[in-house]
């Protein structure tokens, strides 16, 4: 069900083509429609093929989501709002992924910095906390983003490294941001145990979606991005909220934490998606933002898309 309106549910060429005249008919005469349409087309057709693109492409058919283009509006307007907004924000994306690449690039870096001190004490502090049923547990269960996303766990942080030694930087930063959130998901349902992070604070209360990957068009700060040209996907990142209370839980101060979330930025980018982030910049440095009432997270301005990354703001070199 890549794109549904009200009860209709649009999944083929014959559907892009009955819809495409539809929202045609509602685009703005200062619009051009070619790109609003071939968005449409890309929604409608291409989340729903077997193989798609990837950064994956050694192993396309382990790419962890099944759909990731669910999108549900309850009328057409909304629909055409979202298609005029996603093209519009075509050069902020330019920029996104630019910025994803430099972080994928400098990961030895990250890892220096604050990867490798978050597994160290994820496993100490955390995972060492679990009973040995619950150890065989998590290594048994899939991970939530596929099976590229899972990893072995260990009682030693440096067997956890080694497993994943010679992969490329992207596949590298994928497994480690993904096996921490896998983390915090298997341990929610026991929020008192010293094992969990419990509950991440202020998660879920601004309503803004319709379902985990449509914003709503008539919340206040979708209609801003939407007319500034800024990049949304999904919303506000409860995701990132997650995991950047579990960095401040295990002890990252805030230089840590701004890297942990630029690294969080690009694992969203490169997710194997056909068409777009799981999550955008400012959807991820938002939920970010939420955490420690935003003492953790340095120098973000909120709606503006940087050209770079602002190494000021991370632990040195």
């Amino acid at each position: 069900m890549p794109v549904q309106v009200g009860k209709n549910s649009y999944t083929t060429q014959g559907d892009f083509d009955k819809l495409s005249g539809e929202v045609s008919r509602l685009i703005p005469q200062d619009i051009d429609h070619a790109p609003v349409l071939r968005t449409l087309k890309e929604w409608v057709i291409v989340s729903n093929l077997d193989k798609r693109t990837t950064a994956f492409k050694d192993k396309p058919h382990e790419v962890p989501l099944t759909s990731n283009h669910d999108k549900a509006y309850d009328k057409i307007e909304d629909l055409m709002s979202a298609l005029v907004g996603h093209t519009k924000a075509a050069k902020s994306r330019q920029r996104e992924e630019l910025m994803a690449w430099v972080v994928i690039g400098d990961l030895e870096h990250y890892n220096k910095c604050v990867l490798d001190p978050l597994l160290d004490k994820l496993v100490s502090k955390k995972y060492s906390q679990l009973t040995e049923d619950k150890k065989k547990d998590l290594n048994s269960v899939a991970s939530h983003y596929g099976p590229v996303g899972k990893v072995a766990w260990s009682d030693q942080s440096s067997e956890i490294r080694k497993s994943w030694a010679g992969e490329p930087s992207h596949v590298e930063l994928f497994k480690r941001i993904a096996m921490i959130h896998d983390y915090c998901r298997f341990t929610k349902d026991a929020p008192t145990s010293p094992a969990s992070f419990g509950p991440t604070p202020g998660r879920g209360g601004d309503k803004m979606n319709v379902n985990p990957f449509t914003p709503r068009e008539d919340h206040e700060q979708v209609k801003a991005d939407r007319e500034a040209g800024r990049s949304i996907w999904a919303g506000t990142s409860g995701s990132t909220m997650d995991l950047a209370h579990a960095a401040v839980q295990l002890g990252m101060d805030a230089k840590q934490v701004t890297a942990f979330a630029w690294c969080v930025f690009a694992f969203f980018h490169i997710m194997p998606t056909p068409i777009s982030a799981t999550h955008t910049f400012h959807e991820v440095m938002r939920g970010a933002k939420k955490v420690g009432d935003g003492k953790y997270l340095l120098n973000y301005q909120d709606g503006k898309t940087p050209d770079v990354v602002d190494s000021s703001v991370l632990p040195p070199k």
